[in-house]
């Protein structure tokens, strides 16, 4: 209900600026009122700022909260009240929207705390080789295996052997 008031202010608007525009060539026609002329005129171009003000302040609204998604920054509020025209139902959606997405996110990261923890937890060693021969400890029995030993490469598992270390190698 609220976007329709916006199409009718809109309209209201455009109505207005061709009336405007309308007298203003009818009175600049007649050549007798030059004073008026420039005070229609002066009219004309505030209706056009009013309406462009006006409906670009919808259009900065979106772009701050696309930002805001953009960026996960849900911190972003959008109040818009008592500005008409819809903009009290559009402030809310994207309020909701933006809440929506923080929940989301909060859960997810709890998720992944508690993926982390299980992992972190799982008494076999779990490691991972990747690109370039570097190695990944995931877990506290992974780092208890090589104890004080620096591992990080492929590489450094030759201190605990070559067999070991061609086993990874083969694995990976």
């Amino acid at each position: 209900m609220g976007f329709k008031r916006f199409a009718f202010y809109v309209s209201l608007r455009v109505i207005l600026l061709g009336g405007t525009l309308f007298i203003l060539v009818w009175v600049s026609s007649q050549l007798a009122y030059p004073a008026l002329s420039l005070i229609l005129l002066l009219a004309v171009i505030a209706q056009l700022g009013e309406a462009l003000r006006f409906v670009g302040k919808t259009n900065a609204e979106l772009t701050r909260f696309l930002e805001a998604a953009r960026y996960s920054d849900f911190s972003q509020r959008f109040q818009m009240k008592n500005e008409g025209a819809g903009f009290d139902e559009l402030g809310l959606a994207l309020s909701e929207i933006m809440e929506r997405f923080r929940l989301s996110r909060q859960e997810q990261e709890q998720e992944l705390r508690h993926l982390k923890a299980l992992i972190e937890h799982v008494p076999a060693p779990l490691i991972s080789v990747k690109t370039g021969d570097k190695l990944i400890l995931w877990n506290n029995a992974a780092r208890r295996l090589f104890g004080s030993a620096h591992v990080t490469r492929l590489d450094d598992l030759r201190q605990f052997g070559s067999e070991f270390e061609q086993e990874v190698s083969n694995i990976k």
